[in-house]
């Protein structure tokens, strides 16, 4: 297949907002993400109303919900929920991140209602070229994230470690 327009991308790290908040931290690049074919960044923390933290996390973030309108505005294709603070408010702050997200159409990966979804690519074509996403996380040593096909959660990255056999080196899963 020959392009003959590039592709334009865009990944971006962490992103947090704060409640009130009216412009895009990245409104620098504004101008930029206008032409970008293809948005993606990490939503750093669950959007959700509710107070209650989930009981093992000594500082737990979240956004409210009127961040949503500039998070759409940022003009983002795909999130990863996939991160340290997915969960800072337990799986139903999980929950309340997936329904709104859902909400306003915005695509995410990483994370989701069951293993499913938390563990299932999102493949979108651009230009007639095929993007897969994917995002992991490792919560250690928690196992109450990890999404099941009954359990709302994480995609946990496959733990490995290496052994040295016959002078090479195979990667084993715990």
């Amino acid at each position: 297949m020959t392009m003959t327009t590039p592709l334009r991308l865009v990944v971006g790290g962490d992103v947090y907002l704060e409640s009130g908040r009216r412009e895009a931290p990245f409104a620098a690049l504004q101008h930029h993400l206008g032409k970008v074919d293809l948005f993606f960044y990490n939503l750093e923390a669950p959007i959700t109303a509710r107070s209650a933290p989930a009981p093992d996390r000594l500082y737990a973030m979240k956004m409210a919900r009127d961040v949503l309108p500039v998070v759409v505005d940022s003009g983002v294709h795909v999130v990863s929920l996939a991160h340290n603070h997915a969960l800072d408010h337990g799986v139903e702050g999980l929950l309340d991140t997936v329904q709104i997200l859902r909400e306003y159409n915005i695509r995410f990966v990483g994370a989701g209602v069951n293993a499913a979804e938390a563990y299932g690519a999102r493949l979108l074509t651009v230009q007639g070229v095929r993007i897969g996403f994917l995002a992991l996380t490792t919560n250690l040593p928690f196992d109450w994230y990890r999404a099941t096909e009954q359990q709302t959660g994480q995609r946990e990255k496959q733990r490995s470690r290496e052994k040295k056999s016959g002078g090479k080196y195979a990667a084993t899963r715990n």
